[in-house]
This record gives C-alpha cells, sequence and structure tokens, in this order.
C-alpha cells in the first residue's frame, strides 16, 4: 500500500482500548470511530524494528516528510488518552453539581477525577522526539 496516511494504518483493536482507557462505550460515545483514529494517528511511534513512521524526500522542494511503507503501525495510545481526558476536564469544568438518589456528586470531583487520569496516560506515554528541517535560504 504505497503512502498510506497514518489514520488509515490504526487497527480497531486500538481503538478498542482507546474506548476503554477514557470510559467511552462505542454506543453513546461522544468520540467517534474518525476522532479516535485522529488521536491515536497524532502519535506515531518508532516500530519494533526501529523505523521511523516517516522519512525526509530530499528529492523535492521544498523537503517533505513521507510515510515509511515497511513501517509496522505503532501508537502512543497513552498520549491520546491523555489528550481525550483533559478535553472530557475542561468539558466537566462547566457543569453544575449534581444531587441524585441520596448521592452528591460536584463538579471539581468529576474535574479532578479527568485530570488525574490525563496525568497519569501523560506519564505513561513514550518520550517525544521532533525532527527539525533546517534548510538554507
Amino acid at each position: 500500500m504505497p503512502h498510506e496516511t497514518f489514520a488509515e494504518r490504526v487497527a480497531t483493536a486500538e481503538i478498542t482500548r482507546l474506548r476503554r482507557m477514557v470510559k467511552e462505550t462505542a454506543e453513546d460515545s461522544t468520540y467517534s470511530v474518525a476522532d479516535m483514529i485522529a488521536y491515536l494517528a497524532r502519535y506515531p511511534l518508532r516500530d519494533s524494528q526501529g523505523q521511523d513512521p516517516v522519512y525526509k524526500d530530499t528529492s523535492t522542494t521544498p523537503t517533505t516528510f513521507l510515510s515509511r511503507d515497511e513501517w509496522i503501525p505503532k501508537w502512543d495510545i497513552h498520549r491520546a488518552a491523555a489528550d481525550i481526558c483533559y478535553e472530557k476536564e475542561a468539558a466537566a469544568s462547566t457543569c453544575f453539581d449534581t444531587k441524585a438518589d441520596g448521592v452528591e456528586l460536584s463538579r471539581d470531583q468529576i474535574v479532578e477525577h479527568w485530570k488525574n487520569l490525563g496525568d497519569k496516560y501523560l506519564s505513561m506515554s513514550s518520550p517525544r522526539m521532533i525532527t527539525v528541517l533546517l534548510e538554507e535560504p
């Protein structure tokens, strides 16, 4: 498959795992399958063979980066989960305190839960490397 996008290489099992990590169900999800794929595709990792997901093509002007066909898809699922948790934290900050069936749940508890979970997943994520491309003017 020549030059697939990262999103085209995300497996269903990875989407299912990401949904479990952030307490999303497919039935009543805020995040669609396409959303989950987009989160994972943001964070490709070097594969088990040491292949980077992209390579620098210097035959073009300006130099471009292309996806590597032999790369075995591997994603930083913890970084993607952290992003979703932080979004849920932000959304919860606009909620109101709730009391139902004698149980009180405050907005602060919900916000703290999503922040702590996001922090946990971020601490488990892989280190990020950025390739800087310098060109002569």
